[in-house]
């Protein structure tokens, strides 16, 4: 497991892949000292894409899920740690019948709708798996 760290100037993580991979989502905390991090959370977004690439790193296709953050809040929820465990793979993102022609993959990473303040980050508990081509 890795943890990725956004912070107010890091908002967006790629990663580069030759075999398909697959992304496992495990947790995530939200460092804060807001009272009101409920809501600040709401709508929160954490959007994942994935895209093949040929042999020359012209796009095949494309294809993201977004994750909306309150989905995984509670009103019982007293500290702003979230357990999302959710797998998600090229085969749920990518309707690619000649996928075995991309070379290359990349998987981005990107928070949207939260203003993260100087002393606060989102830490993400993620896993990502690559497959055999």
């Amino acid at each position: 497991m890795t943890m990725l760290i956004f912070n107010h100037k890091n908002t967006r993580y790629n990663f580069n892949f030759k075999g398909k991979p697959t992304v496992i989502l495990d947790k995530i905390h939200f460092i804060t000292t807001d009272n009101d991090w409920h809501n600040r959370l709401l709508t929160a977004i954490l959007t994942i894409i994935i895209t093949g690439l040929d042999d020359k790193g012209q796009e095949l296709k494309s294809s993201s899920v977004q994750i909306v953050l309150s989905e995984f809040i509670s009103a019982r929820h007293s500290l702003p740690v979230l357990h999302v465990d959710r797998q998600i793979g090229f085969n749920d993102l990518l309707d690619l019948k000649t996928y075995h022609q991309c070379e290359k993959w990349i998987v981005s990473i990107e928070i949207h709708n939260l203003a993260l303040k100087n002393n606060e980050q989102l830490d993400i508990d993620i896993e990502i798996k690559e497959n055999g081509s």
